[in-house]
C-alpha cells in the first residue's frame, strides 16, 4: 500500500490527462487495502499495544529497534536485579556466620 500511494503521488505531481486511468486504477487497490485492513480490525481488538510503541513508530522510528531496545533494558534490570540477589545472599550468610560466632545457638536460617 506505501508503494501505490508513492506511485500516486508520483502521477499527481506529474499529472497528464492520459495517466487518469493509472491513477484511478491505484486509487482503487489502496480502497480495497483499506477495506482489507479496515475487515482485519476485530482480530486485533484483543490486542494491546504499548503507548511507547505508538510513539516510537510516531516519530519514524522502527518498530523492531524499540523490541530490541526493550529486551536490551529488560536484560540490565535482570542483571542488576541478579547483583542484588546475590548481595543480599552474600549479606544473609555474612550476618548468619557472625551471629553463630557470637550467639553459638543461633538456629540456622532456611533458604528460599
Amino acid at each position: 500500500m506505501i508503494e501505490e500511494l508513492r506511485q500516486c503521488t508520483v502521477i499527481v505531481e506529474d499529472f497528464r490527462p492520459e495517466s487518469q486511468a493509472i491513477l484511478n486504477s491505484k486509487m482503487n487497490r489502496i480502497i480495497e487495502q483499506l477495506a482489507t485492513l479496515d475487515s482485519m480490525g476485530p482480530l486485533f481488538q484483543q490486542q494491546e499495544i504499548p503507548e511507547e510503541l505508538i510513539n516510537f513508530v510516531d516519530q519514524k522510528k522502527n518498530p523492531d529497534r524499540f523490541t530490541l531496545e526493550s529486551l536490551e533494558a529488560a536484560k540490565m534490570k535482570n542483571q542488576t536485579t541478579k547483583g542484588k540477589i546475590e548481595g543480599y545472599e552474600l549479606f544473609k550468610s555474612t550476618l548468619e556466620e557472625e551471629l553463630r560466632k557470637r550467639i553459638p545457638t543461633f538456629p540456622k536460617l532456611e533458604s528460599e
